[in-house]
């Protein structure tokens, strides 16, 4: 995959909530760029992306939130960075999903409703 913004050559990330109480995942171990999010929600309330620089999974509701993103209900999104602006992470990339917006939320997800593909490098 290529990001037209900056021409580097990014991988991708595609995953669906699971409706677990902490849907969190880890997307790569060591220092990563975050270009591009794209995101539907099929829920009619808005759910939430949160991102963590960690070495291992985060660990939602007690780990420091570094990036977080709204996902309005019945909407698709996407947020993307062009290279210069893409967020670094130097231990690691990892993300929950959450119903709540408060960093240390952990409301669930409803399975299924969430859908994303994040591209990174």
């Amino acid at each position: 995959t290529r990001t037209p913004e900056s021409g580097y050559s990014v991988s991708s990330y595609p995953y669906i909530s699971t409706g677990a109480s902490l849907d969190c995942n880890r997307i790569k171990l060591g220092q990563s760029r975050l270009f591009c999010v794209d995101a539907y929600n099929n829920a009619a309330t808005s759910n939430f992306i949160k991102f963590y620089n960690e070495t291992a999974i985060p660990v939602g509701g007690t780990d420091t939130v570094v990036y977080i993103k709204e996902i309005p209900g019945l909407e698709t999104r996407s947020f993307c960075f062009d290279f210069e602006a893409s967020k670094i992470f130097t231990d690691g990339m990892g993300f929950c999903l959450t119903a709540g917006q408060a960093f240390n939320d952990t409301t669930p997800v409803v399975a299924g409703d969430v859908t994303l593909t994040i591209s990174y490098k």
